[in-house]
């Protein structure tokens, strides 16, 4: 499913094979009598690093992948999973999926094939799958089997020998090269934290030229940190997920006349060869000529350069995994939420957000809800049959303790003497309903001096609505008059509550509390004024009004000396006319029949 992630030609991959084949001819034949069983370590088929030592791009795969322990790879641990290479890497007759040196390789083993897309025990953790690599909390680190990683190679700083006419080299106090006279000066670095971006599975890549045979040449912006590939995705992007990445940043030769980046003879036995003679050059003019390169200006400079690598090996243990509060907080946070294209009010809630259960007990074993459940069973049963029991929103989330480590007991076995105090602020809800609390807080309950908030209208525990099964006691608290005028409407006399009409919508999440454009029709329908309708109505009003008509008594005659003229007949009530008693039958029917007929 995720495209992996092809060396640039520019980088590393022409340059070595050109300058093989430049040294020793067609290798072809001995590249295929190089084959033999998979290993984890990334090699040339010798026995020897590749891509110009060990931990050198990849940050992930390196000789302690050889013989991991658990907590390095459970996946390949003996004591793990004890999986070989080809368990993922799956190949089609020499298209190996999951290569990094295909650009057009898909994985078609993921994580879900094994685990499958609910791995886990709370759906609240489950609900992240669709959105984060699961990459991104089971690798913590990378480059943390005691090798080091290549973050940074300056290619500019190259050619510097030693009082022996030798290439110069400088070891770091661990005996790691951070300066070599053939290849410039490096920043190692190991337990590295990923970088984190957006990933759809889709790569491009800043190759010297689009087409070969066209020879279009791709320039660049030397004004800028030149990416050598970009991994495509966004948060609007449905098929992106966060993932863990290796920022592997450089200094390398680029054309300044042409603005492109160019392909230097590194190595061999001419004298342009770079580590023959040092001279860039001799070196980027051979390398330019062997290509065919047509529009090399003869002339090069330097400019900073980056690449990315996606991190998906040394999968650490489930216990060593992130932590919710390892991305959601708000200072020192993993992820930088704004960084990845969160609104500002959304970047607020994602970084105040309340623990889960998994956090609640780590480390003290009395926040666990199974510890409060030994005198709170009620509660604790309710809580079970919730959303927030499924979704592993435990007690401390909502309750507080005031006054921690002041009880009974010794360490973390300590219960705490002082009550826990109730959160009410209604943030703490938004941490998560994110959109329920963004249109409550532009209705009439926020506004208030006293605000109206979750837990007035919902059960804590149970989370259900307080005015569920008729029970209007709660909006009735505030809003008497208008609770007392619905009780005697055809609304109240079919047994409608508040909810019905000022939750009901689809626009939102019904938390304005408004009555929406879309909330009659939800109940009535569309036809509800159209002509059919209408004609309905009429033929029923019709009827009744014949009904009323008929079942009327005689008109008492008016006396001439009244006033009133002879033609104007008087119902045998009160003298009121006929038509006005009319008026309320019709208002009744035109209510009941749009009723039974919504």
């Amino acid at each position: 499913m995720m495209r992996r992630l092809g060396i640039s030609t520019v980088v590393l991959a022409t340059v070595l094979l050109l300058s093989a084949f430049m040294w020793h001819g067609n290798v072809s034949t001995a590249v295929a009598q190089m084959g033999g069983d998979p290993t984890p370590t990334p090699t040339n088929g010798a026995d020897q690093p590749d891509g110009g030592g060990e931990g050198v791009k990849h940050g992930d795969m390196d000789s302690s992948l050889a013989n991991p322990d658990r907590s390095l790879d459970v996946h390949m641990s003996a004591d793990g999973a004890d999986f070989s290479c080809t368990d993922c890497h799956t190949s089609d007759g020499h298209l190996v999926q999951g290569s990094r040196y295909s650009m057009n390789s898909t994985d078609e083993e993921t994580c879900e094939s094994c685990h499958t897309a609910e791995p886990h025990e709370f759906e609240m953790i489950n609900n992240h799958t669709d959105r984060v690599a699961c990459q991104t909390c089971h690798i913590p680190e990378y480059a943390r089997g005691g090798v080091p990683t290549k973050m940074w190679w300056d290619w500019s700083k190259a050619g510097q020998m030693d009082e022996n006419g030798k290439f110069l080299v400088i070891k770091d106090e661990s005996g790691h090269s951070v300066y070599d006279g053939r290849k410039g000066e490096f920043i190692l670095a190991e337990d590295v934290v990923p970088d984190y971006i957006w990933f759809n599975g889709n790569v491009s890549f800043n190759q010297r030229v689009d087409d070969l045979t066209a020879g279009k040449t791709n320039s660049i912006n030397p004004d800028e940190v030149v990416a050598i590939n970009t991994m495509h995705g966004r948060l609007e992007d449905p098929d992106a997920r966060i993932w863990p990445v290796k920022t592997f940043r450089g200094i390398q030769p680029y054309d300044p006349v042409n603005n492109t980046l160019v392909v230097p003879h590194l190595f061999g036995k001419d004298d342009a060869a770079y580590w023959k003679n040092f001279d860039w050059a001799a070196s980027i003019q051979t390398g330019m000529d062997t290509i065919s390169a047509t529009n090399y200006s003869g002339q090069f400079d330097f400019v900073e350069t980056e690449m990315f690598w996606p991190i998906t090996h040394m999968v650490a243990p489930a216990e060593d995994a992130l932590e919710c509060h390892d991305c959601h907080t708000e200072e020192g946070g993993r992820l930088d939420f704004a960084a990845l294209g969160y609104p500002e009010d959304e970047v607020y809630r994602l970084t105040h957000f309340p623990p889960t259960v998994t956090v609640e007990a780590l480390d003290k074993p009395h926040n666990s809800p199974q510890t409060c459940a030994e005198c709170h069973e009620d509660q604790y049963n309710s809580w079970t049959d919730s959303h927030h029991g499924d979704s592993g929103v435990g007690c401390v989330t909502c309750h507080e303790l005031d006054g921690e480590g002041s009880g009974a007991g010794e360490g973390d076995d300590q219960h705490p003497k002082l009550a826990y105090v109730v959160n009410q602020n209604p943030e703490l809800c938004g941490s998560c309903h994110l959109d329920e609390y963004r249109d409550w807080d532009v209705s009439g309950h926020a506004a208030n001096d006293e605000p109206i908030v979750c837990v007035d209208c919902h059960e804590p525990h149970t989370q259900q609505q307080r005015i569920a099964e008729g029970n209007d006691t709660s909006c009735g608290n505030c809003h008497e008059e208008e609770v007392l005028d619905v009780s005697h409407s055809t609304h109240g006399a079919v047994e409608m509550n508040c909810l019905d009409c000022h939750k009901n919508t689809h626009k939102n999440t019904g938390h304005t509390f408004f009555v929406e454009s879309d909330t009659c029709i939800i109940c009535h329908g569309e036809e509800a004024h159209t002509a059919d309708m209408l004609v309905e109505l009429g033929a029923e009003l019709t009827a009744v009004t014949a009904e009323t008509e008929t079942s009327e008594p005689e008109a008492t005659a008016v006396p001439p000396e009244s006033g009133i003229p002879g033609n104007i007949q008087q119902s045998g009530i009160l003298g009121v006319s006929n038509w006005v008693l009319v008026l309320p039958v019709l208002f009744i029917v035109i209510g009941g029949v749009w009723v039974v007929k919504g």
